[in-house]
């Protein structure tokens, strides 16, 4: 869903205003699965891939001086393959599960893209129901049909 196209430009204007931007380039990682959350995400630009990383190792054998793991210590992403994808674009909410039961994300977010982001945690949903309420319908409606 693109929330620009269900939502009035007062209401985008007031989103924007009562949430905390986040800029990720490509590459870099939303959230990670199993950790948890205080916010939920709205993406602005960019697209964002869900899925369950596997790690690739890639094991050289040098017989009897023993076995190497050539995954790179400080880019482990370069060996990571992702499972059950799911790509997400612009007025997405992500995060939303995690953040409203308390407890570890599901999937890993990646972006494929760079990407624009606005941040809500509790309080910022709260200013957000209060000063856009018709926002803040479209946006839950948005995951309860999930």
């Amino acid at each position: 869903m693109e929330l620009s196209q269900v939502v009035t430009s007062q209401d985008m204007s007031v989103l924007q205003a009562v949430a905390s931007p986040v800029s990720l380039h490509r590459g870099e990682t939303l959230f990670e699965e199993g950790e948890t959350e205080d916010a939920l995400y709205v993406v602005r630009r960019g697209t964002v891939e869900f899925g369950h990383p596997v790690y690739a190792h890639h094991w050289v054998d040098f017989g009897l001086y023993g076995s190497v793991d050539l995954v790179d210590g400080d880019d482990p992403g370069s060996l990571v393959q992702w499972r059950d994808m799911v790509d997400c674009s612009t007025g997405a909410v992500l995060g939303d599960h995690a953040f409203f039961s308390h407890g570890p994300h599901a999937f890993s977010a990646l972006c494929l893209t760079d990407c624009d982001l606005l941040r809500l945690d509790g309080g910022q949903l709260i200013q957000l129901r209060d000063s856009a309420p018709g926002l803040y319908r479209v946006i839950s409606d948005d995951i309860a049909q999930r």
